[in-house]
């Protein structure tokens, strides 16, 4: 069974043009070079496989690797000023058999890249921003990549967390 965490694939498939892209793949990792970093989703479609990725993901590629230095390096710059990670680029699909993907088309691709952005939490009032600096011990654990909590009617975040979480996505999309 082929598996896609992204949806991009499914995307290019039916061949979309213009495609906003959320990414939640970072994974902490605040000093990665494209060599070194965490984002396993993004990199398999650039045929870039990480230590630990799926055996499913080498059939990922649909962009040329000569493309993911480049995105990465521009992540990386808006992070280290505060900024959202939001790359906006035209990239060449390649044809993907395993995924019945043509290709031969390009996609304007908005990465938006879910992380920590020290500008929007600039704005936040100051008991948002401590109990954000208390780490694991305060209200916001590992913000953004928040744990649901397991209950009865599923896993939940709390009303704070879910409210923090959508500003962010907006702050995000919005600069």
């Amino acid at each position: 069974a082929l598996t896609d965490n992204s949806g991009l694939l499914h995307l290019l498939q039916r061949r979309v043009g213009r495609i906003v892209w959320v990414d939640f793949g970072w994974e902490g990792a605040a000093h990665c070079t494209p060599q070194q970093n965490n984002m396993n989703d993004m990199m398999e479609k650039f045929g870039c496989l990480q230590p630990g990725s799926f055996p499913f993901a080498k059939f990922s590629q649909v962009f040329r690797e000569a493309e993911v230095a480049t995105m990465l390096q521009q992540l990386q710059t808006r992070r280290n000023q505060g900024e959202p990670g939001v790359v906006r680029r035209k990239l060449r699909v390649l044809p993907n058999e395993r995924w019945q993907i043509k290709g031969d088309f390009s996609v304007d691709l908005v990465l938006i890249h879910i992380d920590r952005v020290t500008k929007f939490e600039e704005y936040l009032p100051e008991e948002t921003r401590y109990e954000l600096n208390c780490g694991l011990r305060g209200s916001f654990p590992n913000f953004p990549f928040l744990q649901p909590t397991p209950g009865p009617g599923g896993a939940t975040l709390t009303n704070r967390q879910a409210n923090l979480l959508a500003a962010l996505v907006e702050y995000n999309v919005r600069h």
